[in-house]
């Protein structure tokens, strides 16, 4: 596991998180990076993550996610898994590049 990326994934999620108490959730609607950030930590941690729980931890319909699962599967970004049970994760390139990023962040 990469610590750094994965604190500064969650520091990032906590933050995206926290200002919807104080301003208007659409005025941050970044629904394709929420799903990149939740796909990256349950991956680094080791869990599953089903489509119904990131609607809920995003507090978000999941008939308004669903476009962007389609593009993020289309691009070989996340694949849907039907084992042990019904979940999202993101594809070995997917994993790559978010931790690439993450860790560019962190050293900038």
């Amino acid at each position: 596991m990469h610590q750094e990326a994965v604190t500064l994934a969650k520091q990032i999620m906590s933050a995206r998180t926290l200002r919807k108490r104080f301003f208007m959730q659409s005025m941050f609607d970044e629904h394709a990076w929420d799903i990149l950030l939740i796909l990256y930590i349950a991956a680094e941690e080791g869990y599953l993550v089903s489509k119904h729980e990131i609607a809920d931890i995003t507090f978000s319909r999941l008939s308004m996610l669903e476009n962007w699962l389609n593009i993020l599967q289309s691009q070989y970004i996340i694949v849907e898994s039907a084992w042990p049970h019904p979940h999202l994760e993101l594809t070995q390139d997917g994993r790559g590049r978010m931790r690439e990023l993450l860790l560019e962040s962190v050293a900038a």
